[in-house]
């Protein structure tokens, strides 16, 4: 069963944990005025998904879905999500756009690249998602990661992972966990370089992983 719990202030962390492998799936939900949300899920959850988000807000308003990269988790949910919100507009990398087009999933992604952002509020700046690159270990093939600059987030989608059902959604924890990218996250050394060195300028509140809990960073 799917469970939603606020993080801040408009801002949700949804969570399914699947015991056989011991790891939560996690999607983030982003209330502005354009709704967004972080990842669909597997096609499996699609339900509990939905029925999480449908205690915080209107699925069918759901302006935005990032799509950090191509892979059962991140947009697995993708066909069902559109036909519940006819508008929504996944937001991905280019090469997650042509798999979306190519297998017939979606026609109107909109890709973006490393330092694009997407504004959420109609006062500009307001929240506002900044795109990171991340060669993600699907082939290597160009993914995305985002960065919220109002509140500080860092959705880090599979590059950090901590095994098991946390007690709490929201945890603290010490930056210096993610001063090193796991090889099984991103295979290339150069790559796994490049993508530590561009969060570790960033000024982050939370890092909102993708399988675990949502992490309050202390000190």
């Amino acid at each position: 069963m799917a469970t939603i719990d606020r993080i801040l202030d408009r801002f949700y962390r949804i969570s399914t944990f699947d015991d056989k492998i011991g790891i939560t799936f996690n999607q983030y939900l982003l209330l502005d005025d354009k709704p967004t949300l972080m990842h669909t899920g597997a096609a499996p959850i699609f339900n509990e998904v939905i029925e999480a988000i449908s205690k915080v807000a209107r699925p069918q308003d759901l302006a935005y879905v990032f799509v950090s990269h191509f892979e059962a988790d991140e947009c697995g949910s993708i066909v069902r999500f559109q036909e519940v919100a006819p508008g929504l507009v996944p937001v991905c990398p280019a090469v997650t756009a042509r798999q979306l087009s190519g297998f017939g999933l979606c026609q109107k992604a909109l890709a973006m690249k490393p330092g694009d952002s997407l504004d959420l509020s109609l006062n500009l700046g307001q929240r506002r998602l900044r795109f990171l690159a991340y060669p993600s270990e699907m082939h290597l093939w160009e993914g995305l990661i985002a960065y919220e600059e109002t509140d500080r987030v860092l959705f880090t989608s599979d590059l950090f992972i901590r095994r098991g059902q946390p007690e709490k959604p929201l945890v603290d924890g010490k930056r210096a966990e993610f001063q090193d990218i796991p090889a099984m996250s991103i295979p290339s050394p150069e790559g796994r370089q490049a993508c530590l060195e561009s969060i570790k300028v960033l000024d982050i509140r939370i890092m909102a992983l993708g399988h675990g809990p949502a992490v309050q960073i202390t000190g």
